[in-house]
């Protein structure tokens, strides 16, 4: 398979996820715990972790979970402002 044939959708798919608000992002609700933020961010690394996906999904994962990390990351710097 050469790259050109790759699904042309997944751009579209890192510009839609890129759009989403943190809690969207990691599939969880608003008034969410710090544990159900970690066990959300923990299922989405294992599931878009680029070493664990075929060579041809690599570079899309990687910029997934990219997105994945900088979510967590405002997620859990509010919960240390908030005192939580």
């Amino acid at each position: 398979m050469k790259w050109k044939n790759r699904n042309p959708n997944l751009s579209n798919e890192l510009s839609r996820l890129a759009g989403l608000e943190p809690f969207e992002l990691l599939g969880v609700t608003t008034d969410a715990t710090m544990e159900e933020i970690k066990r959300a961010y923990r299922n989405l690394a294992k599931i878009y972790h680029p070493d664990k996906s075929d060579p041809f999904m690599k570079l899309h994962n990687e910029q997934v979970i990219k997105l994945i990390n900088e979510a967590y990351k405002r997620l859990c710097s509010r919960f240390e402002v908030d005192g939580r």
